[in-house]
């Protein structure tokens, strides 16, 4: 068999033709690999995300835990449910007033709405000076504990003149 004679301008577009071709079979066959590739960096950036929103979540209830763990100190009186009226009463020894004060457990609207869950007392002072008062209150609000002046019914003088008739309705949040 003879040999073909091929023109260097043949060889040239054959080469150039080859070269296109193998060019375009690089293309196509790269682009799924590639396809691959640009897909799974996305992935690992949507997985950086994930993990940062993660930490985030996990530092927020450490947050409220900590928060609840506070709210349980301040709530906390291990007095089976009578903290406010033993708070109330001790407060009233503290400032010398048990003898010018009554107080009881009452319900009220609040308690109520509250499905009773708050913890309801009125006191009721008789003859107590304006500074006696504030020594009550000042010593009720400084025991770091939640505590709520619901209502004051009244603050007049006492019908004896020789100081102030109080009636007051504390509430707090049940603790036990």
């Amino acid at each position: 068999m003879a040999k073909m004679q091929i023109s260097q301008r043949d060889r040239v577009v054959l080469v150039l033709g080859a070269i296109t071709i193998v060019l375009m079979l690089g293309v196509f066959l790269a682009r799924k690999p590639l396809k691959i590739y640009r897909e799974s960096k996305q992935a690992v950036i949507d997985a950086r995300l994930r993990l940062s929103d993660t930490y985030d979540t996990r530092a927020l209830i450490l947050d409220e835990q900590n928060t609840a763990e506070q709210f349980k100190k301040v709530f906390s009186d291990n007095t089976g449910g009578r903290g406010l009226t033993l708070l109330i009463n001790q407060t009233l020894q503290d400032t010398n007033l048990t003898g010018k004060a009554e107080f009881q457990q009452v319900n009220s609207a609040l308690g109520r709405e509250a499905g009773k869950r708050l913890d309801t007392v009125q006191v009721n002072l008789r003859g107590v000076s304006l500074k006696q008062l504030i020594d009550l209150l000042y010593g009720l609000y400084s025991k770091n504990k939640l505590l709520i002046l619901e209502r004051l019914e009244y603050l007049r003088p006492s019908r004896d003149n020789v100081g102030l008739d109080v009636l007051m309705v504390f509430s707090a949040l049940k603790t036990a």
